[in-house]
């Protein structure tokens, strides 16, 4: 069209995103805009019937009280739903719809109970002025008036539309139709939309087109977040019409709205997860509350004075919750004067009126301001008439789906649009996505007013008018440009296959070629080393490599583990309540405070000693989480059983022990020098450390039953015991018996009936009492390694140590006895080389099968891949044991 031969007064009748366009077009030609009017077909036809119809949420919230006067025993079909916000937009649309035809309600449908139920329930809008009805009194109250001086830009029009557009040229009105065009057509084919969208590009770069020339038709809503990313990488201007954008102002009008209907302490958690109130200390409040079980109005000073943590939990601990717990107060102090006023005894339309003007204090951008302009209009609307609670659920269904728009001032660049929207021609036409799925997309009528009710409507135009219209307006909009390149992905991301449409293929007239694609990334790998320097300067402290023997543990399972604790120092999150690692330290606790008082009768004492002091360390926790109360004591019960059963076992092993507890909890500092002015400092706790004579054993604690692995070992996973061996002996000088693990777990022991002898004849034997303590007995054993041929001093009747038997002399024997001098030789290379390797900076985030189980850091690695095999670190020899082979043990 030619923009530079309208005559003054000419008014141009085009879709509210071709403005820009038509302006821009204006400006150029030597005539401008200068009396020329600009506007779309509605607004032309309002400026000549001023009369307004309501608002849709007017109409259907009026409709809503109505509804619920009805006796729902009339409805059987429909009365689930007729109160609901959806049902009732779908009857507003098709009576929307209807209004335009002039078709009256009364015609409607009524053969069938639904469609009775339906009929009674449309009824309930006959009153209503609709806003297509305007557009059709419009049409006839200018019917006679002459509109030769009317332009209209032919562009996608539905077929209501096209009803006035024909009326318009009766009446002299003149259609500006682009040139259709003598086509070069491509048409081609990608892996999947990303590719695609990536082929378009370089196919843009590489014939060195110009970007003014470009128009992009987007048949996958999907299709424009993804396109923005790539033509920004690729550094090509572009302009997207008509964005949607997204805003948390209505999460956070309903989840204050929900929180007017049930002010209870779980929806004012979503309030402040709706991230409305964003100062500094509000994570901390929320998550405070739920750390101990608070409401806002509750008092936050329980913490303050107290100084005393008990043995369960550390000083640190206390401190940081301390810590929590101020920033928490200092929250509360500036939500609580709004919530204590919303929980005040008012009419809701004025709780209303306090939650927008909040809102109305955290908007910050122009889309947020668009957003809270649709909700004050909705309330301006309808606020007034909200009395009841149901009231306001249904108007909180109304702010669900509300999204803002941003539109363009000007266009630039690639003209980015979807498949109903049709742009000033231009020379290179680019079509995404045209799948079968994707295009043509035409709607049919679907939900309760579906195709087959409104086929029985008369007066309506047909599905197959309706296509016919709708594919001759698709067509039209693939003809304007000299060059037309179709395209569509042959394969979503998840492998599923795509074809072309049926359409898009008939208009290209060729198979699809594959979309050429130059793909030259260099491989993208995360950063899984530190350079020698940066890990000296992250781990080593005065030359030593400071660290307990489970951090050493921790870096074989996983490096990057190590890394983030240990190198950035990130502390693992604090679980409330009775974790399962305070069990296992109230069981070290007592078992210290026991031997330590009693010596080697400290298994004797009874459960009321138990108590005393199980009840003084839960009596911590409960002060500290005082909504715990009940699920401590509950706790408490099943720790005592647990203990009581343990101390049993330790009872029958100290019967038949020489050895006696000599200390408990036995800190040790231990320092391995290395090359390179490098010292490994070691750092622990010995759990209990039992002596006779000049031998010396060593027992370590465990929740559960725990084997001693020489695969382990020298894959540097079991590190501990035989460190502590290693300790004990050189810094107490005395002889290792040997090192074992206690299991403090009640294990789940099996009673089988009996048991089939495999000799001739078979016969069954039942079990009897006996049987089950010995099955009992083999249950609870120690396990680890002797290293001392006198273990009859540990265990006369070998029966308490995995591993031990009676000959037939009636000695007591060990299986195998491990050389405790070569097992230090075998850690020392261990330690070596696992400094090296953390000195090296090797953190790569390979961790071990399992190692991922209980981890807290998996929202940082995030990692998916596979895990690492468990390799043997040293090669252990025959010296590993007494008189030169484990044969000979």
């Amino acid at each position: 069209m030619d923009f530079s031969t309208l005559p003054m007064g000419s008014i141009i009748l085009a879709d509210d995103y071709l403005h820009p366009m038509i302006r821009k077009a204006m400006a150029a030609s030597k005539q401008g805009s200068l009396g020329i009017r600009i506007t779309d077909i509605s607004a032309f036809l309002t400026s000549y019937y001023y009369k307004k119809a309501p608002s849709r949420y007017q109409v259907l919230f009026t409709i809503y009280q109505q509804v619920q006067q009805l006796d729902k025993k009339d409805f059987p079909t429909y009365r689930n739903i007729l109160c609901s916000k959806d049902f009732l937009e779908e009857c507003y649309q098709l009576l929307n719809e209807l209004s335009f035809w002039g078709i009256d309600s009364s015609s409607l449908p009524k053969q069938s109970a639904s469609q009775k139920e339906l009929f009674t329930i449309l009824q309930l809008f006959k009153d209503v002025v609709f806003p297509k009805q305007l557009l059709r009194l419009a049409c006839e109250q200018i019917k006679k008036k002459d509109l030769s001086n009317v332009y209209i830009i032919d562009t996608y029009n539905d077929i209501a539309k096209n009803q006035i557009i024909k009326q318009f040229l009766q009446q002299g009105a003149k259609l500006s139709s682009f040139p259709k065009e003598e086509q070069e057509i491509a048409f081609y084919h990608a892996v999947n939309k990303r590719q695609e969208i990536e082929a378009c590009a370089q196919h843009i770069l590489n014939h060195s087109l110009d970007a003014q020339d470009i128009h992009i038709t987007l048949c996958d809503a999907s299709y424009p977040k993804l396109i923005e990313q790539i033509f920004q990488r690729y550094h090509i201007p572009y302009t997207l019409f008509q964005q949607e954008t997204s805003s948390q102002l209505p999460k956070q009008f309903l989840a204050l709205l929900n929180y007017v209907f049930d002010p209870c302490k779980e929806q004012l958690l979503a309030c402040l997860d709706s991230e409305l109130f964003t100062g500094g200390n509000i994570h901390a409040l929320r998550e405070y509350m739920q750390l101990f079980e608070v409401d806002l109005f509750d008092n936050f000073h329980h913490l303050e004075t107290m100084e005393d943590s008990g043995n369960l939990m550390n000083i640190y601990t206390l401190k940081q919750l301390q810590e929590l717990e101020n920033k928490a107060a200092e929250a509360q102090a500036e939500l609580l004067p709004f919530f204590t006023q919303l929980n005040q005894n008012m009419q809701i339309t004025n709780k209303v009126e306090l939650i927008v003007n909040e809102l109305n204090k955290h908007i910050h951008t122009d889309e947020d301001r668009s957003i809270y302009r649709k909700i004050t209009t909705i309330l301006y609307e309808i606020g007034d008439v909200v009395q009841t609670k149901n009231d306001l659920h249904f108007l909180a269904s109304f702010f669900e789906n509300i999204q803002g728009s941003k539109k363009q001032p000007s266009y630039q660049g690639v003209l980015i649009h979807n498949h109903k929207q049709e742009v000033l021609p231009r020379k290179y036409h680019y079509v995404l996505g045209a799948t079968q799925t994707n295009y043509p997309a035409f709607q049919t009528k679907k939900g309760i007013f579906d195709e087959a009710y409104y086929a029985l409507i008369k007066g309506y135009p047909s599905m197959e008018e309706r296509y016919a219209h709708y594919m001759e307006q698709m067509n039209q909009i693939l003809t304007h440009s000299k060059y037309l390149i179709l395209s569509y992905p042959v394969g979503s991301y998840e492998g599923k296959s795509m074809e072309a449409a049926l359409e898009i293929e008939q208009y290209a007239q060729k198979p699809s070629q594959p979309y050429p694609l130059h793909e030259n990334y260099a491989e993208l790998r995360l950063q899984d080393t530190l350079s020698a320097d940066m890990a000296k300067q992250l781990f080593l402290k005065n030359g030593c490599l400071h660290g307990s023997i489970s951090s050493f543990e921790r870096y074989v399972k996983c490096p990057f583990s190590y890394f983030l604790r240990y190198g950035l120092s990130l502390k693992e999150p604090f679980q409330p309540g009775f974790p399962d690692a305070y069990a296992g330290t109230l069981f070290h606790y007592i078992l210290e405070s026991l031997t330590n008082a009693y010596g080697k009768e400290y298994s004797e004492q009874s459960s009321k000693q138990l108590r005393k002091i199980v009840d003084k360390e839960l009596a911590h926790l409960t002060q500290i989480f005082p909504s715990m109360e009940l699920a401590l004591m509950n706790v408490k019960e099943r720790l005592l059983i647990s203990m009581t059963q343990t101390l049993e076992v330790l009872q029958e092993f100290e019967a038949h022990s020489q050895f006696s507890p000599t200390a408990s909890e036995l800190e040790f500092h231990y320092d391995l020098p290395l090359q390179e002015n490098v010292t490994i400092a070691l750092h622990g706790f010995i759990d209990r450390l039992d002596t006779y004579q000049d031998f010396a054993c060593i027992l370590d604690y465990k929740s559960s039953i725990k084997t001693l692995s020489e695969t382990d070992i020298f894959a540097a996973l079991q590190l501990q015991l035989l460190t502590y061996a290693m300790v004990v002996h050189q810094q107490q000088q005395k002889e290792i018996m040997g090192a074992y693990y206690i299991s403090l777990k009640n294990e789940t022991i099996p009673c089988p009936a009996g048991k089939l002898t495999r000799k001739k004849p078979v016969t069954y034997n039942e079990y009897v009492k006996e049987d089950y303590m010995l099955m009992k007995q083999k249950a609870q054993r120690f396990n680890g390694w002797t290293m001392q041929k006198q273990v009859d001093t540990l265990d006369d009747n070998a029966t308490h140590i995995v591993g031990l038997r009676i000959n037939k002399e009636e000695e007591v024997k060990a299986g195998k006895l491990y050389n405790l001098e070569a097992i230090s030789s075998y850690m020392k290379q261990l330690y070596e080389i696992l400094a090296s390797r953390i000195l090296n900076g090797d953190i790569a985030c390979t961790p071990l099968e399992h190692a991922c189980d209980y981890c807290s850091y998996q929202p940082i690695c995030r990692f998916k891949g596979f895990y690492a095999d468990k390799k043997r670190l040293v090669e252990p020899h025959d010296d590993l044991y007494w008189d030169g082979g484990e044969q000979d043990a």
